[in-house]
């Protein structure tokens, strides 16, 4: 990946998935500047299935909290309604998944779901090379401006931009 998007090693990059085994290992030879983050939407749908959706609304809570103090205040709930639901959030290493530890910018991301998006959009194309998937995505994103700005620039649409 670094040879692919060289800027990886360069600058700070918050990589968010699913928690799959097979990322996790591939964080051992990305660069110290790549920081793991775990997709916080299949965090709460694991939770919720095993502790129920009553505790959905908290756990955004926990994960969202921006200090410590408040990532604690909001553990109470659960401590307090569902122990096992709390020692479940706890087993896994804060660090990846709530913002009071964690260690790098989430850039206003929670989720994977962007990714997920993609990833059903391009159903075809991820069988081909790296090379050939880049260069289709490229194509497509290109094809979607040019698509909204004719879509800007027809009468009535408002101002068109140069």
């Amino acid at each position: 990946m670094q040879l692919a998007i060289p800027e990886i090693t360069t600058e700070e990059t918050t990589l968010i998935s699913d928690g799959d085994k097979g990322l996790i290992a591939a964080s051992d030879v990305l660069a110290a500047t790549v920081i793991l983050a775990f997709c916080c939407q299949h965090l709460k749908e694991n939770f919720i299935t095993w502790y129920g959706r009553s505790l959905a609304t908290n756990f955004w809570s926990i994960a969202r909290a921006r200090s410590i103090a408040k990532y604690e205040s909001a553990m109470l709930v659960p401590q307090e309604t569902k122990p096992a639901a709390a020692k479940y959030l706890q087993y896994i290493d804060p660090t990846v998944w709530a913002h009071a530890f964690f260690p790098g910018r989430r850039f206003g991301h929670d989720t994977s779901n962007i990714g997920e998006f993609v990833n059903s959009s391009l159903k075809l194309e991820r069988e081909l090379s790296i090379v050939e998937l880049l260069n289709t995505i490229w194509h497509k994103l290109v094809g979607q401006r040019f698509d909204r700005y004719q879509s800007a620039s027809s009468p009535g649409k408002g101002v068109a931009y140069p």
